[in-house]
């Protein structure tokens, strides 16, 4: 440990190192410095290094360490595929049936066709077959990896324009998600097969008809992680964190505005349970960066008015 707290002591400016460098290391190897303390030094080294330099160097600095950092966290995310298919439920159509009798039961034979394909033991089927999230499987349960399944799964109404001359039709989008795209195709054809024969079982008077217009397609790539993006957002908060950073030490209230509109955004993602909260957070922070001048402002007009 004490070989990494001098090692540490380099990462600070070279003027401070020539002036308190010894004093500094021999304080170390007195102290028997642990790791707390090794995180102690190395982040004062940064605040001094972020110090002596320019805001235009501090920001591009911090921008490449963003993006570093961004580089790392899009690297080490998984692929995932998407997987999608299109079917048209066509109503069994009568002279007495309007528009609103239509939708509510094509909604309605969705809603079974849904039910009986994508049920708990249908998945688990799948699951086992196609050999399915191992990992998870060997990590925890086969339940644990059916609940998974059934967050990948999505069956989604969409537009009229997929129903071509069929009257009072609802077309659908079966869509799975999952990091081998062939395992993804293979299962988007098999949800969609398992939909055509709960179609036929089904033991109900035929209301409606099912056709599949586009087969299970293979993703050509990844729909999953946004890695410009994820660079995008790391690059992002560099810029933001020279900012806040070298507008705390000029103007302290916009650093505490900067990090309350963070804080807040941050908050408001925990309470929104949003899937993705860094646009949110980035937002807040874009917020508190903007309403920081107004906020100085106030500051010296209330200090005005106590004087």
């Amino acid at each position: 440990m004490r070989g990494l707290a001098r090692w540490a002591v380099r990462l600070y400016p070279a003027a401070w190192r020539a002036r308190y460098g010894r004093e500094f290391e021999v304080l170390l190897e007195d102290i028997g410095p642990g790791w707390r303390d090794l995180r102690n030094v190395v982040w004062g080294a940064l605040k001094m290094q972020i110090s002596s330099l320019s805001f235009g160097k501090a920001t591009a600095a911090l921008a490449i360490a963003g993006a570093l950092v961004a580089g790392f966290v899009g690297v080490s995310m998984r692929n995932v595929y998407q997987s999608t298919a299109v079917a048209v439920l066509t109503p069994v159509w009568t002279p007495q049936m309007d528009r609103r009798e239509a939708n509510l039961a094509m909604a309605g034979r969705l809603e079974r066709l849904r039910v009986g394909a994508l049920s708990r033991p249908a998945l688990a089927d799948i699951i086992n077959r196609l050999g399915l999230y191992q990992k998870l499987r060997e990590r925890y349960t086969l339940e644990d990896a059916v609940a998974q399944m059934q967050k990948d799964v999505r069956i989604l109404p969409i537009d009229g324009d997929q129903t071509g001359e069929r009257h009072y039709a609802m077309a659908f989008l079966l869509r799975f998600e999952y990091p081998d795209r062939f395992q993804a195709q293979r299962v988007t054809a098999e949800l969609m097969s398992r939909l055509m024969a709960a179609q036929v079982q089904d033991g109900r008077v035929a209301t409606a008809s099912l056709e599949v217009l586009d087969p299970a397609s293979l993703p050509p790539a990844p729909s999953s992680p946004n890695r410009w993006a994820i660079l995008f957002v790391g690059v992002t908060l560099g810029v933001f964190s020279a900012i806040a950073f070298f507008g705390a030490r000029h103007w302290p209230i916009a650093g505490v505005c900067a990090e309350t509109g963070a804080l807040a955004g941050a908050l408001l993602a925990i309470v929104t349970r949003t899937h993705n909260p860094w646009p949110i957070v980035i937002f807040g922070l874009v917020c508190g960066v903007l309403a920081s001048p107004a906020a100085v402002l106030i500051h010296r007009r209330l200090t005005r008015l106590g004087h």
